[in-house]
């Protein structure tokens, strides 16, 4: 318990486009952006980011060391490799927690998902069977299964990148500013406002039918604002 209480608190790992030196040799069909995984930040920071707009080219948002319980002697060192998995990416070597750390997809990594993905996988495919928990913008998650039904390029886009997470529980919504302050901001199917518990409710209530058919192992849907709360 004493080592646990040193472990970081949740980090965001976002799947990023970097400039792949393999590109530069003779004769290769690599593309020039390949995409990997690297801590973007502390979640509680990542969640108050316009995660919609960020351009991940810029670097993380803040440094994230590793554990200090993995320094401090083998008793310590032990018991926090039991739970942290070292993950080798190309923003270098650094340790996560599968439980308590979450995986998001940057917004041109989920849109070009066919071009991306067998890329991430070729780096990733261990670590990306291991994560819990993957954050999704509220502008990416359809509300019903109507509103499936109505995306102009498919679910596909949405879902695939989510359905190569083989371990995954849960899906959080990340939603609009406005929840932060409890305000009734969001419409309803009937055109009435409801609150962020509302909003979480009838999402969980669609849920089973929106991913119906897809590869998705998830058991649970949540919606967390920029504060953290979670409905």
């Amino acid at each position: 318990m004493i080592w646990e209480c040193t472990w970081p608190a949740p980090r965001l790992i976002e799947a990023s486009l970097f400039y792949n030196p393999e590109s530069q040799e003779e004769e290769t069909d690599e593309p020039v952006e390949i995409v990997n995984l690297r801590l973007a930040g502390s979640l509680s920071t990542m969640l108050k980011r316009d995660l919609g707009s960020r351009v991940t080219e810029q670097g993380p948002v803040e440094q994230c060391p590793a554990p200090v319980a993995l320094q401090i002697c083998q008793q310590s060192r032990m018991h926090t490799l039991s739970q942290y998995r070292l993950m080798t990416s190309l923003a270098g070597h650094f340790y996560y927690h599968p439980q308590r750390d979450v995986i998001w997809f940057s917004v041109d990594v989920a849109d070009d998902y066919p071009i991306h993905m067998p890329i991430l996988e070729r780096y990733h495919k261990t670590e990306l069977d291991t994560f819990e928990t993957v954050l999704v913008l509220s502008s990416e998650w359809p509300e019903s299964p109507m509103e499936k039904r109505s995306e102009p390029r498919g679910m596909d886009y949405k879902m695939d990148y989510i359905s190569h997470l083989g371990g995954l529980k849960t899906i959080q919504i990340l939603e609009n500013p406005e929840f932060s302050s409890g305000e009734s901001t969001e419409l309803n199917n009937e055109g009435e406002e409801e609150g962020p518990q509302a909003f979480a409710d009838r999402l969980r209530s669609n849920f089973p039918a929106i991913i119906k058919g897809e590869k998705c192992t998830a058991k649970m849907i949540e919606v967390i604002d920029s504060n953290g709360n979670i409905y």
